[in-house]
C-alpha cells in the first residue's frame, strides 16, 4: 500500500492557479484564500456554489472535507472494497474517499460503525486529517495554540500545522468550530495543494514558493537555458526567484521560500557558467532536497561557483544527493541553524568539499566525498559539525593547505569514517585543532 506522502498532485497552472477565483464576486483578490480557491478550481478539488459565488463563509461537512482531500491527493484508488460505516453507502460521492481515508489511517470515523458524513467538520478534525495524510510527521515542538488542550488527540496535528504556516492568516484557531470553505481550501492548499509535478526548468522555477513540495520528473533541468529564455533577465515572474549576474553569466537565487521541498528519482539540475552557484538559498527555513543530482555542465577548471549555497537559513535537509562541480565547493553555508545530509555524495569539485561559517549544527551521515582537489577540502568557522560513517577517498590538496581547517570556535567530530592515509594524517597531525575528535577510523 502506498503511503499518502508519496502521492504527488500535478497542478498544471502552478502559481497562476489563482486566476479562476476572480470569477467569484465573493472572493476578493486580496483574500488570504484567493490563491487557494483558484488552485482548488484548477485542480478539480471543488467547485463554486454557483457560477458567480464560492461562498467562503459556508461550513463544510466531514464528507466534503474527506472528498476534497482525496481529490487533492490525486484521487488514489483504495485497495479496500468493504465499507466499515453504516452511514456511508455505495453511490455516495464520498464513498470512495472514505474508504481511502480509513485504509490510510486518516480517519477512524466517529464510532466503530459511523462516519457521520453530514456532520459539520471541525477545525481540529480537518487539521488532523491533513497531518495524517502527510504521514503523521512529528512536530518540532508544542504550539502555543495547544496550551488549552495539552492532552487532545489533535495536539500533534495542530503543532505541526502551526509550524508549517498552514494556519497563518486565518484568524484565531478554534478547534471545536465548524470549518469554513475558505479555511478548508486554504489549509488544503498549504498542506497538500502545494505538491506539484514539473518536467521543465521553467515549470520548476514557476513552482517555487513557501509550503510546497515539487516533484521533478526524470530529465535534465538546465537553469541557464531557462534564464536565457526570459524576455527580461530581471523579471522571473516569481517573487521567490531572482537572477543575479556573475562573472561569466547568471545564477538562480531562491529567497524566502520556507518549507520548500524538491524531490525526484532521476532528475538533474545543471548550470553552465563557471561562476554560478547551481542553487543558492537565502532567508529560507525548512528546505529539503531529496534524490537529485546537481552540478555544472562544463569541464573542471578554476572558478568560484558552488553547487549548493545557503545563507541566513534555518533547517536544511539533504538526502540522497549527488553533487559535483567544475571549480566549486559542493556545499557552502553561512549563518545556518541546522544542516543535515543523509547519504549521497560530493565529488569532483575543484576547490574543495565544503565551507561552513556560523553553522550551529551540521551532520553528515553515510556520505561519500571523493575526487575533490586544489585547496583545503573542509573549512569550518564557528561551526559544530559531525561526520558519521562517511568516506573520504581520492581527494587531493595543494601542499601546505591541509585536508581540513577548523578555527578555535568550531567543534568537529568524525565517528566510524573511512579515510585515505593522507587525509587522516592531515587531520590528526595538525596542531590547533582542539575541537576535533576522530573515533573508530578506518584507514585505507
Amino acid at each position: 500500500m502506498k503511503k499518502p506522502c508519496c502521492i504527488l498532485l500535478s497542478v498544471l497552472l502552478l502559481l497562476g492557479a489563482a486566476l479562476p477565483a476572480a470569477a467569484f464576486g465573493d472572493v476578493p483578490a486580496d483574500a488570504y484564500y484567493a490563491a487557494a480557491v483558484g488552485w482548488a478550481l484548477a485542480a478539480g478539488v471543488t467547485e463554486g456554489t454557483s457560477a458567480e459565488t464560492f461562498s467562503p463563509g459556508d461550513t463544510c461537512t466531514r464528507g466534503q472535507v474527506v472528498t476534497f482531500l482525496w481529490r487533492a491527493m490525486g484521487r488514489p484508488e483504495p485497495e479496500t472494497t468493504e465499507e466499515p460505516f453504516t452511514d456511508v453507502q455505495e453511490g455516495d460521492y464520498f464513498y470512495t474517499p472514505v474508504l481511502w481515508a480509513v485504509e490510510w489511517g486518516i480517519t477512524n470515523g466517529t464510532s466503530e460503525t459511523t462516519f457521520s458524513p453530514k456532520d459539520k467538520c471541525t477545525c481540529a478534525q480537518i487539521i488532523t486529517f491533513l497531518w495524517r495524510a502527510a504521514g503523521w510527521p512529528p512536530p518540532a515542538g508544542d504550539s502555543a495554540l495547544t496550551a488549552g488542550w495539552p492532552d487532545s488527540y489533535y495536539k500533534g496535528a495542530v503543532s505541526w500545522a502551526d509550524a508549517r504556516g498552514i494556519l497563518a492568516d486565518t484568524g484565531a484557531f478554534d478547534p471545536a468550530a465548524a470549518c469554513s470553505r475558505a479555511e478548508t481550501v486554504a489549509w488544503l492548499y498549504r498542506a497538500v495543494g502545494g505538491r506539484v509535478t514539473v518536467s521543465t526548468a521553467a515549470e520548476l522555477m514557476a513552482a517555487i514558493c513557501p509550503n510546497r513540495t515539487i516533484y521533478l520528473e526524470d530529465g535534465t533541468y538546465n537553469l541557464t537555458d531557462w534564464i536565457e529564455s526570459l524576455a527580461s533577465i530581471r523579471e522571473t515572474g516569481n517573487p521567490c526567484v531572482r537572477i543575479e549576474e556573475v562573472f561569466d553569466g547568471y545564477e538562480v537565487q531562491i529567497v524566502g521560500a520556507d518549507n520548500l521541498r524538491l524531490t525526484g528519482s532521476d532528475a538533474e539540475i545543471v548550470v553552465e557558467p563557471r561562476y554560478a552557484d547551481v542553487l543558492s538559498f537565502f532567508d529560507c527555513d525548512g528546505i529539503a532536497l531529496t534524490d537529485l543530482t546537481l552540478g555544472h555542465t562544463i569541464e573542471p577548471g578554476s572558478c568560484q561557483g558552488d553547487v549548493l549555497s545557503f545563507t541566513d537559513c534555518g533547517d536544511i535537509k539533504l538526502e540522497g544527493l549527488d553533487l559535483y562541480g567544475c571549480g566549486t565547493y559542493g556545499i557552502v553555508a553561512e549563518n545556518v541553524a541546522s544542516l543535515v545530509m543523509d547519504g549521497g555524495s560530493i565529488h569532483d569539485c575543484s576547490y574543495g568539499i565544503m565551507e561552513l561559517r556560523n553553522v550551529a549544527a551540521a551532520e553528515f551521515d553515510s556520505v561519500a566525498f571523493s575526487r575533490c582537489r586544489e585547496f583545503t577540502m573542509l573549512g569550518f568557522w564557528n561551526s559544530g559539525v559531525r561526520f558519521d560513517r562517511c568516506v573520504f577517498a581520492e581527494n587531493e590538496w595543494i601542499e601546505g593547505w591541509g585536508f581540513m581547517y577548523c578555527d578555535s570556535s568550531s567543534n568537529v567530530a568524525f565517528d566510524g569514517c573511512t579515510f585515505d592515509l593522507a587525509a587522516y594524517q592531515s587531520i590528526t597531525d595538525r596542531s590547533g585543532f582542539e575541537g576535533v575528535s576522530v573515533t573508530d577510523p578506518v584507514i585505507r
